[in-house]
């Protein structure tokens, strides 16, 4: 049988875990027996269902046998799912419907590609409880995952709206969150359990986009283009709390300027009263990331030279001091809040029930082709005269161009085929304008911000071979700047006269 599970999902610790069945809005409801799970997932050896965005599992619960088959719809919290009874332990796919969404896993099927990856066992615990007028099913799963020799602790909460208003779930979900410390995750099981079976605590770097079509609404392909930026964040943050992992802080980083990119572009088709709140909090965030990436980014200018290879040292105390209030802030309530008020939000904001204005309408790819051609026009404006600008103003250009590139990137499926090869070429000049701005803004930011970040280190070394090495850097990060502005204006000579598929006759 078809249906669309609505389910919020999250992780939290094993303290909470024990916590959670005493919670009041928990106790007080009706416990459902406690089931012991074990759950087989399947897959090609290219892993073509995760890249299709579907899921393909067999769980057995006691002498029961049930097959699951799920697909990506454009909201994050939203799944088809096919369920089916099985008499025994074997994939039985025949009797899917004839569909586009479904057509990959029927290609696997009939090549007998489909084989086990990996495994789960887990202890669940469920409750039914009232919300305002809904029922919401709340599932607490502790248990493993195991993929060849490899296995990883499952501790999560799952509430599944099972009848009502999509409020009401985050309603629970946000009195659940005032009392025990739940992470959000809008990456499905069948994620986290691919990457173990690849070998993988493997930091990311693209947002996994499976579903977005021309013929989408606003809405709707708003809501998946923001919901890749989410699950591109979450599939590499705990990568970050493990391991305090440069490349993973900057993928984090990544994602929510990607994220903010989106919100920039598209801003004016979905505002509303809340989203000014939502944007600044996204804001922070992106702040207390960025300190951490510009450090890490200086460190590692300074290891690569010979000359000011020691100065890197020197930046350890300070590198520890700030990625110690990034986690601070991915541990804090605010956080939380806001990944969960942002979902909320995309799923039942205000400008989801308020009549879309004559420029809101038409399907996304419309809307698309309006915002992106009106930011291409204003960034050949802007960076007419690159010589002229000062580095703030340099450094504006450079976010326009990032936002449209990250923008562009998000949105490439929507294109026919036989104009992919064109928008590469504008694609490649873009990245290469706003790459070169960014060293340009890299230099100028070291040079100004040198002494000031060394600052004691420099003044207390007692040799002086710290303040000579210190020097040549700003001197080096100085005559840089000249040389980058010279592959700035090229490279804007290149993006000016780059194809623009998405130009309004």
């Amino acid at each position: 049988m078809q249906d669309v599970e609505i389910e919020l999902k999250f992780r939290l610790s094993a303290e909470d875990a024990a916590r959670l069945p005493s919670l009041p809005v928990v106790a007080d409801a009706l416990e459902s027996e406690r089931k012991l799970q074990r759950t087989t997932y399947f897959d090609t050896a290219a892993f073509d269902l995760e890249k299709a965005g579907l899921v393909c599992r067999i769980r057995r619960i006691g002498d029961v046998h049930v097959q699951t088959i799920k697909a990506e719809t454009a909201s994050g919290i939203g799944r088809h799912e096919w369920e089916q009874a099985l008499a025994q332990d074997s994939l039985h796919l025949d009797a899917l419907p004839k569909s586009r969404i479904v057509a990959p896993l029927k290609k696997a099927a009939a090549a007998d590609a489909l084989a086990p990856v990996f495994v789960t066992e887990v202890e669940r615990r469920s409750w039914i409880v009232t919300q305002g007028a809904s029922l919401v099913e709340v599932s607490l799963d502790v248990g493993h995952m195991a993929a060849a020799e490899r296995t990883r602790d499952i501790r999560e909460v799952e509430l599944e709206l099972k009848q009502g208003q999509i409020e009401d779930l985050f309603a629970l979900a946000r009195q659940l969150l005032g009392d025990v410390a739940l992470q959000l995750d809008l990456n499905p099981k069948s994620r986290h359990g691919l990457r173990l079976a690849r070998g993988e605590d493997a930091i990311e770097t693209d947002p996994a986009l499976h579903c977005l079509r021309p013929e989408m609404s606003l809405a709707e392909g708003f809501r998946a283009i923001c919901y890749a930026c989410l699950r591109h964040f979450m599939i590499n943050e705990p990568v970050l709390r493990a391991n305090a992992d440069a490349e993973a802080l900057h993928q984090t980083r990544t994602a929510v300027r990607r994220l903010r990119a989106v919100l920039r572009i598209f801003g004016r088709h979905v505002k509303d009263d809340e989203l000014g709140d939502l944007r600044d909090g996204f804001k922070w965030l992106s702040r207390v990331l960025g300190v951490a990436r510009d450090l890490d980014v200086m460190s590692s200018h300074f290891a690569s030279h010979k000359k000011t290879a020691h100065l890197a040292s020197h930046l350890a105390d300070k590198r520890e001091k700030l990625y110690g209030r990034v986690f601070e802030a991915l541990g804090s309530r605010r956080y939380r809040n806001l990944l969960l008020d942002f979902c909320a939000w995309l799923e039942a904001g205000p400008w989801t029930t308020r009549k879309p204005r004559k420029r809101s309408r038409g399907t996304f790819e419309d809307v698309c082709l309006l915002e992106f051609s009106r930011r291409d026009r204003k960034l050949l404006d802007d960076s007419r005269d690159l010589a002229q600008l000062d580095p703030e103003e340099r450094h504006a250009v450079r976010i326009r161009a990032k936002s449209l590139l990250y923008a562009c990137a998000l949105t490439e499926s929507l294109l026919p085929r036989h104009q992919r090869k064109a928008q590469s070429v504008y694609v490649k000049a873009l990245k290469r304008m706003q790459s070169v701005l960014g060293k340009l803004n890299d230099a100028h930011v070291a040079r100004e911000n040198l002494r000031t970040t060394l600052g004691g280190a420099t003044r207390d070394a007692a040799s002086q071979a710290l303040d000579e090495a210190a020097r040549h850097a700003v001197a080096r990060h100085a005559g840089k700047e000249g040389r980058l502005l010279e592959q700035a204006l090229k490279a804007r000579e290149t993006f000016a006269a780059a194809p623009r598929v998405w130009a309004l006759d």
